[in-house]
Parts: structure tokens; C-alpha cells; sequence
């Protein structure tokens, strides 16, 4: 039998038993069991079980402050109370009746309902925590003064994801120019959950050391991959042989590697990536971590900094070009200037010509993010319909990339994905940017062969490649758990039992480390 069944057969037997007149009465005054009987069943069917458990414990509340206010002391209707009540010779007194029957009908009720009154007490307790900790992380309200420049260290309102009532709700961000417009938020957040933090540590977490001899240790369990024969077709034609991984190695080692000439750079646009980290280098809290930095070229970090701050649910951002005279005379001040950013206003630049700037940046370096030299690498993966062997073919190339480019990447892809959250703020409006239109623009941009233009045959498989790493960032951002256990980095209990087939390598290569 139901709850609401269960209450209603009991004020049936209580009408057939008490008489209408007594029943009206009491029901009319608020007062006796049956009183607080319909009570009850009417939140039930106002305002569901809750309201139910609400009402009992108004209830009861009310019975122990009358309870209270006539000399008697307050306890829970659970306890036993320490003495009797006081009546007189001929029984309980007319008001003792009647508080007694209060008291019985709401105990009654919680008797019914004692697995619910537990469930709703929870309840209460998870709304009042939840509610303490967003007013703990409410973000301030302070706003850093017009003169200073865009960077990831001050601290700002991001437009970060939210939930509005209306379409013409906005929300007035502090920001580095007059120019900076306020940003409309989502609707709603995304249906997806969001992603549990990798256990394993951040590759932007590791020493020199560590990501050298992580390097080497991928390119171990390809070619170990390779010798089973459990690879995708494609993909170990790609790896080649063991001089070809060499190569490769060797390649990357080159690449991330700054040459050392001069001590300033001459210019900005054109400059490899490591000389323009290791002049114009800043630790950006725009990294995958949380609680840690990345160490990528200022410019990049001030770019997406005054991006954020900006109305970035302009349709077509990053896809359309921004003006063109307007990109020259930036460009050619910030080459003059050796790369300091500060000879321009960036939020005073409307969305549309910043993020066109930013593409121009990557896109004139002399390699590409994603390197040149592992192109064909990614471009293999791509073929791999198996979701997890994909992932993990992914993961270990991600490996193989120089220290610099794989930073960078790191801050570009977790900016892209902020940036697909505004590509529906309604039905029409939004950016209309999500991860696949933003992967269509942006993968020849840091996704190419080196020293030569990509074929027209293979944009569809640069598309699909950069769209897994932007979908598979929450896992691809962090060292593979087989080989932090080669670095001895500590390991989730439930990985350690997951080896697989790279069981004897992870522990040779641990013995030899």
C-alpha cells in the first residue's frame, strides 16, 4: 500500500468512527490527529512527498513550542519523557486531550514516514552544504584598473559556464579597455558530465627529465605494439621501423630545442616556438592543472586571456577574418618591438580581429603546433574506428611531441573547448562554433605536414584527428598511467592491475630507471 493510500484509509476510519461533526471541527481548527491527517494528505497532493515531510515537521515544531510555553520541556517526540504529565483525579483535562491527540496524530504521521523524514533531512543537509560552498566560491567582485594589461594572473570574472532565465540576461565582466563588451552566458550548461580529473599527474607536471625519458618510453610500447601486430594497419605503416621512431625522437629533441642566438627576439611572426617561450615565456594558469602553470609565450597567454574577458558569442569567431589593415599595422608592431605585446591594447580589439591575430601567430610558425614530423602519425590515428585503441594511439603520439609544442597545445585545446560552450546561447544565437566547426578551422592551422602544403585528400582525416585530441583532452593531457609507473609516479590502485600487454616492458623499463 501506498503512502498516500495508507492516509487516506486512515481519515475514512477516523470519519466513520469520530462522527462528521467531531471531524468538521477538528479539521476546521487545524487541531487533533485528523487535523494534522488532512493537513498532510492535502501537501501531498500540492506539492508532493516533500511537501508532506515539510508539513510534519512544521507540526511537530508548533506542538513542542505550545508544548513549551505551557510549562512542559521541549524534547523529541522520540524521547521518553522524564516525568508524567500532571492531570487531575477524573483523567486528563479537556486541553490535555486535545494536545495529546496533536501530539499522537503528527507522531503517527512520522511513524509513516520515517524512512522519507530520513531521506528529507539528507536532502536539507546536501541543499544547505551546497549552498555554503557556491557562496565560498563566489568569485570577487573587484575588477583590475583599465591601464593594466591582459594576462592570466589577474583576477577576473571569466564567462565561464552558467544558466540564465532569459535571452537578454547578461553579465558585466571587468575588463582592460572601455572597449570590452559585456557577454551574454549560456542558457544552460551542457548536458555532458564533466570530466574527472586525471589521476595520474599533468604532463605539464614533469621535469626535463621526466618528459625525456617519457618520450623514450612511448615510443618503446609502439614499436613493442608493433612487434604483436595488434596495431591498426594504417597506423604501423606510419610508425615505421625502429630508425624511423628514432627519427622521429630525434626530430622532436631538435625542434624543442631553443638555438640560443641573440637575447631578444628580432621578431614575433615567424619566430620557432621554443626561441618565442624562452624570451617571452610566462607561466599561464591556463593549463589542463588546476592547481598548476604552463610555461607558453606571453603573447598567446595575453591573447586568450582578453579573448575571455570579450563577447565571444559572435557568430563565425575564429572562422572569419578579422580586418585585415588593422592585423598588418598589429603585426608589424609587435615584430618591431621584439614581441612585447604591450605597445597594443588586445582588449581593445574587437573578438572577431583578435582571434583572427592569434590564428596568424600559429599559423606563421615554422612548425606547426602539432609538428610537422609526426603528421602522418596523427593523420593514422584518425583511421582508428576503435574508440579506446584510437585514444590510447593518440595519447602516446601526444608523448612523442617536444616539451614547448605539447605546452602550448595543452592551453590552445583547453581554450577551444571554453570556447565551443557558447556555440548555442539559444536555438539561433551563439557563436556556432562547437568542437567540430572549430576543428575544421583551426586543424590546418596547427595540424600540417612539414615543408610542404596538405593534400585535398587528407583534410578529412586532419578534421578527425584534431577533433579526438579536442574530445579526448580530459585523459590526453595527463601521462599515461604505464608510464608513470615507469617513472615510479604514483598510480591509482585501480590502474596498477591494468598493464595489459605492456606488462613486461613497464617492468623492465622501471628496473632500468
Amino acid at each position: 500500500m501506498g503512502v498516500l493510500e495508507l492516509v487516506e484509509s486512515q481519515r475514512k476510519e477516523a470519519k466513520r468512527g469520530r462522527g462528521r461533526g467531531v471531524s468538521r471541527e477538528r479539521s476546521s481548527t487545524g487541531g487533533g490527529a485528523q487535523g494534522a491527517v488532512e493537513e498532510v494528505l492535502d501537501e501531498v497532493k500540492t506539492k508532493g512527498i516533500f511537501g508532506a515531510f515539510a508539513a510534519v515537521e512544521e507540526q511537530v515544531e508548533q506542538v513542542r513550542h505550545r508544548a513549551s510555553e505551557a510549562g512542559e520541556p521541549a524534547r523529541p517526540l522520540s524521547s521518553t519523557p522524564s516525568a508524567p504529565i500532571v492531570h487531575g483525579a477524573a483523567g486528563f483535562t479537556p486541553d490535555e486531550h486535545k494536545r495529546l491527540a496533536e501530539i499522537g496524530g503528527a507522531a503517527a504521521l512520522a511513524g509513516v514516514f520515517s524512512a522519507g523524514m530520513a531521506l528529507y533531512e539528507h536532502e536539507k543537509e546536501v541543499k544547505k552544504k551546497r549552498s555554503s560552498s557556491q557562496a565560498a566560491s563566489k568569485p570577487p567582485s573587484t575588477a583590475p584598473s583599465a591601464a593594466s594589461r591582459p594576462s592570466s594572473h589577474a583576477s577576473v570574472a571569466l564567462p565561464a559556464r552558467a544558466n540564465l532565465t532569459s535571452v537578454s540576461a547578461v553579465t558585466t565582466l571587468p575588463s582592460a579597455s572601455p572597449g570590452v563588451r559585456a557577454v551574454p552566458r549560456p542558457l544552460s550548461t551542457p548536458a555532458t558530465v564533466p570530466p574527472t580529473p586525471p589521476a595520474t599527474p599533468y604532463f605539464s607536471q614533469l621535469t626535463p627529465t621526466q618528459h625525456h625519458l617519457v618520450q623514450h618510453a612511448a615510443a618503446a610500447l609502439l614499436l613493442k605494439d608493433r612487434k604483436r601486430g595488434t596495431l591498426h594497419d594504417d597506423f604501423e605503416k606510419a610508425i615505421g621501423g625502429i630508425e624511423h621512431l628514432v627519427e622521429r625522437l630525434e626530430e622532436s629533441i631538435r625542434i624543442g630545442v631553443h638555438n640560443g642566438k641573440g637575447k631578444r627576439l628580432t621578431k614575433l611572426f615567424g619566430t620557432p616556438l621554443p626561441d618565442v617561450t624562452k624570451h617571452e615565456g610566462i607561466d599561464s594558469f591556463h593549463g589542463a592543472d588546476p592547481k598548476g602553470t604552463v610555461h607558453v609565450p606571453e603573447f598567446l597567454d595575453h591573447c586568450i586571456t582578453a579573448l575571455m574577458q570579450m563577447d565571444v558569442t559572435t557568430e563565425g569567431i575564429l572562422r572569419r577574418s578579422g580586418n585585415l589593415r588593422i592585423l598588418s599595422e598589429i603585426t608589424h608592431a609587435l615584430d618591431n618591438s621584439g614581441g612585447d605585446d604591450t605597445v597594443i591594447d588586445l582588449a581593445a580589439l574587437d573578438p572577431v580581429t583578435l582571434a583572427d591575430l592569434l590564428k596568424r601567430f600559429l599559423a606563421s610558425l615554422p612548425h606547426p603546433v602539432l609538428t610537422g614530423h609526426l603528421f602522418e602519425l596523427f593523420i593514422a590515428c584518425s583511421h582508428i574506428k576503435n574508440v579506446g585503441l584510437r585514444r590510447r594511439a593518440l595519447h602516446l603520439v601526444i608523448c612523442l611531441m617536444p616539451r614547448v609544442n605539447r605546452d602550448v597545445f595543452e592551453v590552445i585545446a583547453v581554450f577551444l573547448n571554453w570556447l565551443s560552450q557558447f556555440a548555442h546561447i539559444t536555438v539561433k544565437d551563439g557563436n556556432q562554433m562547437d568542437l567540430t566547426n572549430i576543428a575544421t578551422v583551426m586543424a590546418p592551422t596547427l595540424l600540417r605536414p612539414a615543408h610542404r602544403d596538405p593534400k585535398p585528400a587528407e583534410y578529412p582525416s586532419m578534421i578527425a584527428a584534431f577533433l579526438s585530441l579536442l574530445e579526448e583532452q580530459h585523459i590526453l593531457h595527463s601521462v599515461p598511467y604505464e608510464l608513470a609507473q615507469v617513472l615510479h609516479l604514483e598510480v591509482p590502485h585501480e590502474q596498477v592491475h591494468r598493464e595489459g600487454g605492456s606488462a613486461g616492458l613497464v617492468q623492465h623499463l622501471a628496473r632500468l630507471l
